[in-house]
């Protein structure tokens, strides 16, 4: 996992790495990875990715970092000549948007004999989600999403949107020092798995 994780760092001049794993007795959080660097912006988005592919683990659970809850904010942004081209109106681009990135009800199914009735929901489907319905959970995700054009069929959504990503403020009094470089520690907690199966499975992360 290290040298993965080191890898990754090699973008971010001025940053390293500490993996911690800390003693599993209550109250404890037995996995700890440390990011030390001297850019808090990069730290924070290193961060943000380290908690995404924890979250993407199965068995880990209460995954965050010292700094706080993780806002990662997408904006998609439609553009307008472009739609005007292919034919798509903003009202129809909103409802396929709807189906696209929730989960929608559609209709109950009646079982009967008192029982209560099951509910029937549809979305598209996203690998991030493991078979369950939802919209994208992974940025990366975006891009797979396709758009239908009356005028020449299933075309990607790239075509016809712009994307700006962010990540949410901070705040300076939970910045933290490890030596003379700023450090952001990611926690997690291990349910139903070891530790050790659940760093493997960031391994491949």
């Amino acid at each position: 996992m290290r040298s993965q994780l080191n890898q990754a760092l090699r973008r971010y001049p001025g940053s390293s790495l500490v993996i911690n794993i800390p003693g599993t007795e209550e109250g404890g959080d037995p996995i700890a990875v440390e990011l030390k660097g001297k850019h808090m912006n990069e730290l924070r988005k290193i961060s943000a990715q380290v908690q995404l592919a924890l979250r993407l683990i199965p068995g880990r659970e209460d995954v965050r970092d010292g700094l706080g809850d993780v806002r990662y904010d997408v904006k998609l942004q439609s553009r307008r000549e472009a739609m005007d081209v292919y034919g798509i109106s903003q009202d129809h681009l909103a409802l396929q948007g709807r189906y696209i990135m929730t989960d929608n009800d559609i209709g109950d199914y009646a079982i009967g004999k008192g029982e209560e009735d099951l509910e029937i929901r549809l979305s598209t489907v996203f690998p991030s989600r493991q078979g369950s319905v939802g919209g994208p959970i992974r940025a990366d995700e975006l891009r797979m999403i396709q758009l239908f054009s009356s005028e020449q069929g299933v075309i990607s959504g790239r075509s016809v949107r712009n994307t700006e990503e962010s990540v949410g403020p901070f705040s300076i009094l939970s910045i933290t020092h490890t030596g003379k470089e700023r450090s952001v520690t990611v926690y997690s907690q291990a349910k139903g798995r070891t530790t050790g199966e659940i760093l493997a499975g960031l391994k491949q992360k």
